[in-house]
């Protein structure tokens, strides 16, 4: 746990750390379609982002090589970190105003099932 994060941002990190390891380890992991497109620039950048995130929290762990990752599941990762950050309010609309309210946590939208492979 980071005592810098509150609880509801801690629970969203906590999420992401977990999308970011299955998209390492499980044998299928799709993107969510009904995500706005990212271009492939802002994929690099996420991936560019979650990997200093991840060499500054290594402490001693193995290393995480996000840039190893086939392009299919980088791409998949953003998508599903895009959906849970507008899950918990935080939106680019959000974002580029510097305004979000974790009031604004949806209660009734269930992520989309992805654990079917077709």
């Amino acid at each position: 746990r980071d005592p810098e994060l509150i609880v509801p941002l801690q629970d969203l990190a906590d999420i992401i750390a977990w999308e970011a390891s299955e998209a390492f380890r499980a044998s299928y992991y799709p993107g969510i379609p009904e995500v706005d497109a990212l271009t492939p620039d802002h994929v690099t950048e996420i991936m560019a982002g979650m990997q200093r995130e991840a060499t500054r929290e290594r402490r001693s762990k193995q290393e995480v090589l996000y840039a190893e990752l086939p392009r299919k599941r980088q791409v998949a990762l953003a998508e599903r970190r895009r959906w849970w950050f507008g899950h918990f309010g935080i939106t680019p609309q959000s974002w580029k105003s510097g305004n979000f309210s974790l009031w604004n946590v949806s209660a009734d939208r269930d992520i989309p099932d992805m654990g079917k492979s077709s």
